[in-house]
């Protein structure tokens, strides 16, 4: 008797015997017996291969090695311009036939998805018009409601020094739509549930905040991306609840970077002192060789909660001056 199994080519996971006319099927040359019985092996590729090619979970960095392994809430673009055109022309069509109410009110169609673009033919592109070495991830924000804001790619592989990993999938200077400065809620799924007991806890980077949702589901995570982004909306959304601050470690290093943190601390304290809230603020603290909490946390590495006086006394002298100098008239120290 011959049982044929399908394995993803990619990854090697087992899947389910579905179609026996499936073209995307093929046999491959390992064979091994069970029982006494032969085993046809075939191998495809599984959903999650196909959304987000292996290298892009498995790689140095990639999402398995940084603990997240719910794949379908990621995505990916290919190398070529001309495969990502031709994704580009078939979600135009897609929305074109979908939302023809929403076409007809928005001229700019899929132009006002940031990302998406049109050339001097009229035909849609998406991101950049150039190819690249390895494909892209796309990490996308998420609003309260599970809903993509925007996404940024994380570009894999070697890059120069001054080469950024994370863009904002938008091409402004071919009208594409803008992305803003979005506010991640990596806990979406909880969000009206649990939040009013939970602590906010704020990063940097939708990553993080996810990483930060795995493997510590006491705080309620969200992120900006980056420290200087969007205070004011973070301000409010943590207004009447307790927050944890887990920005990058790099502050211990650049003035540039206390003196942000500084200044979202200055708005903070001072939302609080109007709205008269007594939720307290801390700052999560872990060992400087670590980056980014999502570092601390893969390492193992001890994280601590301070409040805003233990904090200060723990900092260098020259960040310690230039955070007093900020917040001396709201903090007690």
């Amino acid at each position: 008797m011959s049982i044929n199994y399908f394995f993803c080519e990619l990854c090697g996971a087992q899947l389910l015997h579905r179609d026996d006319s499936n073209a995307n099927k093929f046999p491959v040359s390992r064979r091994f017996e069970n029982n006494g019985e032969i085993e046809t092996l075939l191998t495809v590729r599984c959903a999650e291969c196909v959304q987000i090619p292996y290298w892009l979970k498995e790689g140095n960095k990639g999402l398995c090695e940084r603990g997240l392994t719910d794949y379908k809430n990621y995505g990916s673009l290919p190398c070529s311009a001309r495969e990502r055109k031709d994704l580009a022309a078939h979600l135009r069509l897609l929305l074109n036939q979908t939302f023809p109410a929403f076409v007809r009110e928005n001229p700019r169609g899929i132009r006002h998805v940031p990302g998406f673009w049109t050339d001097g033919a009229g035909e849609a592109c998406l991101g950049q018009c150039r190819d690249y070495s390895q494909p892209l991830l796309l990490v996308p924000y998420r609003n309260p409601a599970g809903k993509i804001q925007a996404c940024q790619i994380r570009f894999t592989g070697f890059l120069s020094p001054d080469a950024k990993r994370y863009l904002w999938l938008s091409v402004p200077k071919n009208n594409s739509a803008g992305c803003g400065t979005p506010i991640h809620f990596a806990g979406w799924k909880e969000f009206g549930k649990s939040t009013n007991t939970k602590p906010i806890l704020v990063t940097e980077g939708a990553i993080k905040a996810d990483i930060v949702n795995k493997f510590l589901p006491e705080y309620f995570a969200i992120a900006n991306s980056g420290i200087g982004c969007a205070q004011d909306l973070i301000v409010s959304i943590s207004r009447g609840k307790s927050m944890m601050i887990a920005f990058d470690s790099d502050y211990h290093q650049n003035p540039l970077v206390i003196k942000q943190l500084a200044r979202f601390l200055r708005l903070r304290f001072a939302d609080d002192r109007t709205s008269n809230s007594h939720f307290p603020t801390k700052i999560l603290h872990w060992n400087a060789k670590h980056k980014g909490i999502d570092d601390a946390l893969l390492n193992a590495s001890e994280i601590i909660e301070l409040t805003i006086s233990q904090w200060i006394s723990v900092i260098s002298d020259e960040s310690r001056s230039l955070i007093l100098n900020e917040l001396d008239d709201l903090i007690a120290h």
